[in-house]
Order: C-alpha cells, then structure tokens, then sequence
C-alpha cells in the first residue's frame, strides 16, 4: 500500500537510487506512524525525479544514537557514524525526537 511521498535532498536521492544507502529516518508523526513492512512510498528529490521504495524493516527508538549503530555503514551511506549522526541530527531535534520517537526505515527501490 502506498503511504506517502517524502521530498530528499540530491545526495540522499542519488545514494538510494545507486544502492548506496538503504536506510531513510523519519519522525514517528502522524504521517508516518503507520508505515509498515512491505509499505512502499515515493522518494522524491527537488526536480521532482521519483523512485518508489518498498519498507524492508522498521526500528523505533528515541535515541538517535544508539539506532544508527543498529546499521552498517553501508546501510546508512556514511563514511563513519559521526557523519551519520550528524547528518541525521540536523533535520531532528531532540524534542521532537523526545516527543515522537524516530523510525529508521531500511527500503528497497522498486522501480524509478
């Protein structure tokens, strides 16, 4: 079932279109709480490019931290968790992550 489209900077785009990082973090919102395995979504970059994504895994955590350490390096298309975290920390803050929780999302695309 498709849920919702989520609009991603270039970089991130290009990575899970190439198979370079297979994990996308989200809020655990409203808009997103019902996400499920087997879910899919579109990805979109600022041009409007597309690519479906099918939901492999989900995990919940309210520390930023210690979930990305849960995926590889690969999964998350860093370099080191540093760069990870911080990647990922400037789109969240620690009271909306305190509030809603965070989800990482391990996808598939399934088509462009």
């Amino acid at each position: 079932m498709l849920r919702f489209s989520s609009v991603v900077d270039d970089i991130t785009f290009e990575k899970i279109k190439k198979s370079k990082k297979n994990v996308k973090f989200y809020l655990r919102d409203e808009k997103h709480s019902s996400l499920s395995i087997n879910d899919s979504f579109y990805l979109l970059n600022k041009n409007n490019a597309g690519l479906a994504l099918l939901v492999k895994t989900i995990k919940v955590s309210r520390d930023l931290n210690s979930l990305i350490h849960k995926f590889s390096l690969k999964d998350l298309g860093e370099p080191n968790y540093n760069s990870a975290y911080l990647n990922i920390k400037k789109w969240f803050s620690n009271s909306d992550i305190e509030k809603y929780s965070i989800m990482a999302v391990s996808v598939e695309v399934i088509h462009e």
